[in-house]
């Protein structure tokens, strides 16, 4: 396992991050790990780049840009005009100057919205996997500025939430490098079955921004799920094994949730009888949108997954994957009887 840097550990919080490819359930296990003593949930904080971002929806019910957590965030961060020609703020204020001990970017250099974005579409995502790990080992002057912003943003989110805990759900591989440039992270691997995210993938999703689904998309065909889902995974799963992570299948903890705790120690037996619901979550699914969430433990459909636990039979394929033809089915079994590892 790869050893932090000195200097990471003198950080007051850690990161949980959940990576892993999408519809793999990363919300809700986001919520479920924030709501233990000491933790906050934030969401999938690498879209906060994303160009309607601010107009997006919080967890709470606001706009972000008037969110009672985010909108002070933000401010500190970048300013009152959350415009592409905004600035990237290092001077501390408020509980941020009582935390010195943070070892904030005070250095930082000046930075605008846009070039943050575009540090961003350098650093992060699968395509920029390898080039993150080598920065990571050998960093260069955009690495650092990235890195010395993104970190100034996690203190802030320390110094206002008070939390020792901040979880994550960002997904990205490569953010997990990132992250580990200054201060300690916590990798879960979040799987799901082929076939299980093949059936999510199918889905025409259209935009609405007050139900939390902030980009449309079209059903994807098969070949492409497959490819992004296979080369997702191994890169998460270099992640996981780089930083001594753990893998968390999603068909495993929605059946016994105590698997959960195996990452989150500080959950409370029997926490999978409460109630879900994170109060400043951005991005991710929309379920962070709903009324509190109850865990419908072994009885989620299309998670292979139902009241008894039965492995998968092809007489209720139909039933727990209903966007899935024959073909496609088919398909499903190949790649799970071939990668057994990641369709648990």
């Amino acid at each position: 396992m790869h050893q932090p840097r000195k200097y990471v550990m003198q950080k007051n919080y850690e990161v949980l991050l959940i990576i892993g490819y999408g519809h793999s359930g990363t919300t809700i296990l986001d919520m479920v790990l924030g709501s233990a003593e000491g933790s906050f949930s934030c969401g999938e904080l690498t879209y906060i780049t994303r160009n309607q971002f601010f107009e997006e929806y919080c967890s709470c019910g606001s706009v972000i840009r008037e969110c009672p957590f985010w909108s002070v965030v933000f401010e500190k961060w970048v300013g009152n005009d959350r415009t592409s020609t905004s600035t990237l703020t290092s001077t501390s204020t408020g509980r941020s100057a009582q935390r010195s001990s943070q070892n904030s970017a005070q250095a930082q250099p000046p930075m605008t919205l846009e070039e943050y974005r575009l540090l961003r579409d350098q650093f992060e995502g699968n395509k920029a996997f390898l080039r993150t790990v080598f920065r990571y080992l050998f960093r260069d002057d955009a690495y650092r500025r990235y890195v010395l912003a993104t970190e100034r943003l996690y203190d802030l989110i320390a110094e206002e939430s008070g939390a020792s805990v901040i979880v994550d759900s960002s997904k990205s591989a490569s953010r997990a490098f990132l992250l580990a440039s200054f201060c300690r992270v916590r990798v879960v691997h979040a799987i799901r079955n082929f076939r299980g995210v093949l059936n999510s993938e199918r889905k025409d999703v259209k935009v609405d921004l007050k139900a939390g689904i902030e980009a449309a998309s079209k059903p994807k065909k098969a070949k492409k799920v497959l490819i992004d889902w296979v080369l997702s995974n191994v890169m998460c799963s270099v992640s996981r094994i780089w930083f001594g992570g753990k893998k968390l299948h999603f068909r495993q903890w929605i059946r016994f949730p105590d698997f959960i705790r195996l990452v989150q120690p500080a959950l409370q037996p029997g926490f999978e009888k409460g109630l879900f619901k994170a109060e400043h979550m951005v991005a991710g699914n929309a379920i962070r949108m709903k009324p509190p969430q109850k865990l419908r433990v072994g009885q989620v459909l299309g998670s292979g997954v139902h009241g008894s636990g039965a492995p998968d039979s092809r007489a209720q394929d139909s039933h727990r994957y209903p966007r899935l033809g024959k073909r496609h089915q088919l398909l499903g079994r190949i790649v799970e009887t071939l990668l057994p590892s990641w369709n648990r």
